[in-house]
């Protein structure tokens, strides 16, 4: 078998071609001699669909139906396929993102040929902004789920024995888990359960929800930055199955990704791989996938907006293997691309392409041979061969495997432990697993064959990579990692050969360890030079150098190739060039130069405070050693790594990625989407975008803190412990699980705990505090606080200002101090006592329950629930109001007032225990008591007796029962209505009763 490589295999180009213009969606459909391909124009361009088959000679497509259409265009959707049968028999070919007939079919016979006529389905009831649908049957019943553009959630037919849908149903974004802005819909069946898949935009994730026998949907799996996984933008996905295992395959459009997610028999997710657009590939802003299936073996193309293609191979275990990619020429259609689509024969795979801006249809072909098994390793020691016929994928899994390739070529995964892999007569790829192990590759031929080390945690360049000239091939180290490689014919390897081999086909960021850093040793290459303790000047060859100028002040040239510059002691200056390079930085005299737009990806290596901001071509920054040391980045998107010291690392302006280590480190990302990575320690992230990402591991000590910008869920990160807020926008903070202590900053706060034993603290401004469950400690600062313990037994201290605490324990401790100024007040739940907290105004009793207050030495309000309550002042002046329910009032010592705001009915008939005449007042609400002017009651309207005694009176009072009644209109046509009932029978008179 030759090397996997992409060739243009033909492109379909006919001028003035209505089908061959304005194309937005592919999908290949088998038929009775092979897969078809569908396309769709867009209405600008002809609205129409067009069936496609690959021609006889083998070098493109040949039409064999089309159809035009009408509808109109549809503003931020583009035309898609999906190919549904609704009836379950005829296969209509169906169309959303197309204006003015709602959902849209053309049937589709097996020569091919579309219908003559369209089918329409409900116009009434579907949307013409449908972007995405999937038919999914559950049992018996089958439902079109669709997802409408510029609307979140999700909408559902159910689809009629005759085939028509019945009426929309809209799940709404809550309903499905909070997501929005749907991108993408699909779905698969795991062990007999229907699974819908949806890929959204406006808060970038992936999620996968169950779909039950009535239609329902369960959300059993969710992934977006906050759990790990690098995605942003525009998600699209789909789903293929590897030695038994399905996986979705992501794209996201602004981290410019692919992603692998395994989906597990319950709908959980697991991610498994991500990698980035780098320069060898070309998927920048990836918006387009296609995924075929070849004897068990899974390859996707992918692209983006940089005018080209990429190949990948999904291996077992979920891991992406880079096979080729293929850049736009004149004679292909790869400009801004449209849509991709994949077919596959026997030994090849072709990817067929539509542009946006050149007409016709471009059919790329990678040629791999016969394909053989995929065979799998157990996790003990095992012995595996592809001897078979046909390329193989073998995968050692753990243990201390024997793999052997046949004579077809085959992709050797060592897995974890001390492998061996043995090369056979065709061509070879080994790809090789992080483990910290030795391995050893024999029969390698340097000629045919390749070796792919990328899996390698944090590899980024061969510089990175010490590599040494053996007798019978090489050796190549990476911090933990070590290879050995024997040569099919016993001889030497030459660096340059291996170098130029590709060894690290693209940048994988693990989700499973995106922090490991172990540090590489510094890389050996093709030229090694060496300087002494005078100024030297070393120039580099034209390939990869090692230049290390010892002491002195030295001047180190790297020029072309993948260079390590190693200044030593003294003020040395180091140029770097076109390639990768990696320079050693021991003083703050050591000057780099790079070359502005010079290719590569170059790295400062230091063991002092590293600014790249005061250079402005290089990427990336690592500190080394165990000092407490700061590194800075500049305007590219950086990637700065700290050692085991205690670190301060901010990047700047660009989407950077900081990886603290050990110590108690400070990541700052600055403005730009930036990933920062923990460690082991006590870690500060500064947080400043919705697109940062944190990333911590439960396995790492130390308690964390996010210091935020903007409004942060820590429910997020479940290993975050603490969250403080900065700044004086007025912010949101959110705990998790944890025992969290959360700070507010100087503007209108609300703070969340959850799960643990957490401490909000709420800082200046009007915040609200929200302990949750478990034992709560709440801190209001300044402002009018509201603070809300919840379950379990909380700790509340206010401040200045007017706070409200929220009781629903009676273990629940309120501080507040006389310095404290305001007027506060505590809403119970329970019965309270305000003599235990001396300092606090006021109390509220809630809900329904019959409850009891209590007040202290201050001038209280004290206000009743719906139940029957019993309120009761102390020597204050205080205010009672008894609310609804039959209550029970005590004024105490003091000039008290009990309020009556309910309607009299019999059922809130208040009992007041020691009214004292010319003291104490009742107070009358004009809007319950009508027909009264404010202010003190008239004689007038006041009688004393049993019953009113002319027209003016409005209240009277019988002095022998203490009860007080009020008389609507004087006369009886309408009944009086009992108020209060006194027990020391007061001497009542009309000038202790006040309306307000």
């Amino acid at each position: 078998m030759a090397e996997v490589r992409l060739t243009h295999l033909g492109t379909e180009r006919a001028a003035g071609d209505t089908w061959l213009e304005g194309i937005t969606d592919l999908v290949v459909e088998p038929g009775p001699d092979g897969p078809r391909i569908l396309s769709v124009t867009r209405p600008g361009n002809g609205l129409g669909l067009a069936v496609w088959e690959l021609d006889t000679a083998g070098d493109g497509l040949d039409l064999v139906s089309s159809k035009p259409l009408a509808g109109a265009a549809v503003t931020g959707v583009e035309p898609a396929i999906e190919v549904v049968s609704f009836d379950g028999e005829s296969e209509v070919v169906t169309l959303t993102g197309v204006g003015g007939n709602g959902l849209t079919g053309v049937t589709l016979d097996d020569a091919g040929t579309l219908g003559a006529s369209t089918r329409s389905f409900a116009t009434t009831a579907l949307p013409s902004g449908l972007s995405e649908i999937e038919l999914v049957e559950v049992g018996s019943r089958r439902f079109v789920f669709g997802a409408v553009h510029g609307s979140d959630g999700l909408e559902r037919w159910q689809v009629g024995v005759d085939g028509t849908l019945g009426d929309r149903v809209t799940l709404s974004s809550t309903a499905i888990g909070g997501a929005t802005g749907m991108t993408s819909l699909g779905q698969v069946r795991i062990d007999g359960t229907p699974y819908l898949l949806a890929g959204f935009d406006g808060a970038t994730a992936f999620a996968v929800y169950s779909v039950g026998p009535n239609g329902t949907v369960t959300q059993t799996g969710r992934l977006d930055v906050t759990s790990g996984l690098g995605i942003a933008g525009a998600v699209q996905v789909q789903t293929t199955t590897v030695a038994g295992v399905t996986y979705a395959v992501l794209t996201g459009a602004t981290s410019n990704s692919l992603s692998v997610v395994e989906i597990t028999a319950t709908g959980a997710l697991v991610a498994h791989d991500h990698v980035i657009d780098d320069l060898g590939t070309r998927f920048a802003n990836a918006s387009h996938l296609a995924i075929t299936e070849v004897n068990g073996q899974s390859f996707i193309a992918v692209s983006g907006s940089d005018d080209g293609v990429s190949l990948f191979q999904l291996l077992p275990g979920g891991y992406l293997l880079l096979l080729d990619t293929m850049a736009d020429s004149a004679d292909m259609t790869l400009d801004a691309i449209t849509a991709l689509a994949m077919t596959a024969t026997a030994e090849a795979v072709q990817i067929h392409v539509a542009s946006g801006t050149e007409a016709g249809i471009t059919t790329l072909e990678a040629t791999l041979g016969p394909l053989g098994a995929t065979i799998l390793g157990s996790r003990g020691a095992d012995t595996l061969s592809g001897a078979g016929a046909g390329r193989n994928v073998i995968d050692g899994g753990a243990g201390n495997d024997r793999i052997e390739a046949g004579t077809d070529g085959a992709v050797l995964l060592d897995g974890t432990g001390t492998d061996t892999l043995i090369g056979g007569a065709g061509t070879d790829i080994f790809v090789l697993s992080p483990d910290a192990m030795r391995d050893v590759i024999t029969g390698f031929d340097i000629a045919h064959d390749r070796i792919d080390l990328s899996l390698w945690p944090m590899l980024r360049s061969v510089s990175q990579l010490t590599i040494t000239e053996t007798a019978t091939g090489a050796t190549i180290t990476f911090g933990r990692e070590s290879l050995t490689i024997v040569s099919r014919d016993g001889r030497p390897i030459g660096v340059a050969a291996l170098v130029a081999d590709g060894i690290i086909s693209v940048a994988h960021y693990l989700p499973e360890d995106p922090d490991d850093t172990t540090g590489p040793a510094p890389a050996t290459s093709v030229s090694e030079v060496r300087g002494d303790d005078l100024a030297n000047r070393i120039e580099g060859s034209s390939g990869p150098d090692r230049l290390d100028g010892r002491g002195g002040d030295d001047t180190l040239f790297g020029g072309p190739g993948n260079d390590v510059l190693i200044g030593g002691a003294g003020a040395d200056r180091m140029v770097g060039g076109n390639g990768s390079d990696r320079y050693w930085v021991d003083a703050p005299g050591d000057v780099i130069v790079e070359r502005a737009g010079a290719p590569g990806t170059d790295t400062v290596m230091s063991s002092i405070d590293y600014r790249l901001n005061n250079f402005a071509d290089v990427e990336n920054l690592t500190l080394t050693g165990t000092r407490n040391l700061s590194g800075f980045g500049n305007a590219l998107a950086n990637v700065i790594t700290g050692n085991d010291g205690n670190n301060y690392l901010a990047g700047l302006r660009g989407a950077d990625t900081l990886i603290g280590g050990d110590g108690n480190d400070t990541l700052r990302g600055g403005g730009g989407a930036d990933r920062m990575v923990g460690g082991e320690g006590s870690d500060r992230y500064w947080v400043d975008s919705p697109g940062d990402v944190v990333i911590e591991r439960h396995i790492w000590s130390g308690t964390d803190t996010i210091v935020s910008a903007i409004t942060y869920r820590l429910n997020n990160i479940a290993d975050i412990e603490n969250l403080t807020l900065t700044g004086t926008r007025n912010l949101n903070g959110f705990g998790n699980a944890l025992a969290n202590v959360i700070t507010g900053n100087d503007g209108d706060n609300y703070l969340a705990g959850r799960d643990g034993d957490d401490t909000l603290i709420g800082g200046d401004g009007n915040d609200s505090l929200f302990g949750g469950a478990g034992n709560d400690r709440l801190f209001g600062g300044a402002g009018n606080d509201t603070l809300i313990g919840g379950d379990g037994v909380d700790r509340m201290v206010g401040g200045t200002g007017s706070d409200q605490f929220v009781v629903d324990e009676t273990d629940d401790v309120i501080v507040e101090a006389p310095r404290w100024r305001g007027t506060d007040t505590i809403l119970s739940s329970v019965t309270y006592r305000l003599n235990n907290v001396a300092h606090i105004e006021n109390l509220t009793l809630t809900g329904a329950a019959d409850l009891d207050g209590f007040g202290n030495a201050l001038a209280n309000v004290l206000t009743g629930n719906a139940g029957d309550n019993r309120l009761e002042g102390c020597r204050g002046n205080d205010t009672l109001i008894g609310g609804d329910g039959n209550d029970t009032l005590v004024g105490g010592s003091g000039a008290d007032a009990f309020v009556f705001d309910e309607r009299p009915d019999g059922t809130n008939v208040d009992t007041i225990l020691d009214f004292e005449p010319g003291r104490d007042r009742l107070m009358m609400r004009m809007a319950v008591f009508t027909g009264i002017g404010a202010g003190r009651l008239g004689n007038a309207l006041f009688a004393e007796g049993t019953e009113a005694q002319d027209a003016n009176d409005r209240f009277f009072y019988d002095h022998d029962s203490g009860e007080l009644w009020y008389d609507p209109d004087g006369t009886g046509d309408i009944r009086a209505r009992l108020v209060a009932e006194f027990t020391t029978h007061p001497d009542l008179h009309a000038a202790d009763i006040f309306l307000l």
